[in-house]
Parts: structure tokens; sequence; C-alpha cells
């Protein structure tokens, strides 16, 4: 189990926010919005993208209505590009706490994590691509600022990593 007083410790030295319990709130080192990720159901090509802040290049494709959830929820799919790291999508209360919505650890390309969640949760929580940086600190990189005008209840979406 790490140290949560070694992950700030790595933090401070590598400029990243640590993903460990405290009952502050925490905000990712970069907000984005929903246009900046890579739009698959577009056919947009993920070489020519530009890349977000720190590098990565982050696709979601609406999967479309999904017959096997009801409309007040919404299913969540992570998948990498190639092999990396631990990657992970989280969500924020306001007031306080996360929950890791999916997450992948070394993932290949061949791994999947998905889950059902309410549909409340993306309007009333902050939605974080976090991912593990040196020493295998994990980091909230990107906060999606506009999730809720853009995923739709009743829809499957699937957010593949790129690139790291």
């Amino acid at each position: 189990m790490r140290s949560p007083a070694l992950a700030i410790v790595a933090s401070l030295v590598l400029g990243a926010v640590p993903s460990v319990s405290s009952a502050e709130d925490k905000a990712a080192v970069h907000t984005i919005s929903f246009g900046e990720l890579i739009d698959r159901n577009t056919n947009e090509n993920v070489d020519a993208a530009k890349a977000l802040d720190d590098g990565d290049k982050i696709s979601v494709t609406d999967l479309g209505k999904n017959d096997q959830i009801s409309d007040n929820l919404v299913e969540i799919r992570l998948k990498t590009g190639t092999k990396m790291w631990w990657k992970g999508i989280v969500l924020y209360s306001n007031s306080k706490g996360h929950e890791r919505i999916v997450e992948l650890t070394d993932a290949d390309s061949k791994e999947t994590a998905s889950k059902v969640i309410k549909y409340s949760e993306i309007e009333t929580k902050r939605l974080c691509f976090s991912k593990a940086k040196a020493l295998g600190v994990r980091a909230d990189m990107y906060e999606l600022l506009d999730a809720s005008k853009h995923l739709k209840p009743g829809h499957s979406y699937l957010f593949i990593w790129h690139k790291d």
C-alpha cells in the first residue's frame, strides 16, 4: 500500500496532484472540454489529433442507446490503445470524496473496464481522467468540465487512452 506522505512528496517533486484519500476535494491538473477529446463518432484521426496538455490523446465514442440499462443510467468504458501504466476515470463529489469508476492497471489494448453509474452522478459530480505518473503516483490529470452537456442518459461511452 502506498504511503499518502510519499505520494504527496512525490507529487510536489513531479508537479502532479496525488490520488490519496483526504477530506479535501481535489481538482485535476488540467481542465478540458468535451471538444478536446478525439471524437471517434466522426472518425477523427487519432494520429492527426492535437494532444492534451500533458501529451495524452484520449478519444470518446458514443456507442449509442444501450438497451441493457435504464434511461437514468450511463455506461462508462475505458480502454488503452497500447500497453500503459495505470489509467482511470474518477468521479469527485462537490462536497468531498471520490469514486474510481473504472481503472486499468498495466493494461494492454485487449482489456476494457466498464461500469454503469447513475446519470445524476454525471450531472452533480466532476469527471476526471487519471493516470500513473513517475514513481507510480496517481494523478488526476484532466477534469472534463462539460460532461453532463454531452453524455446522454441510457447511452454507453467508450473512452480510449491512445497516447500517454
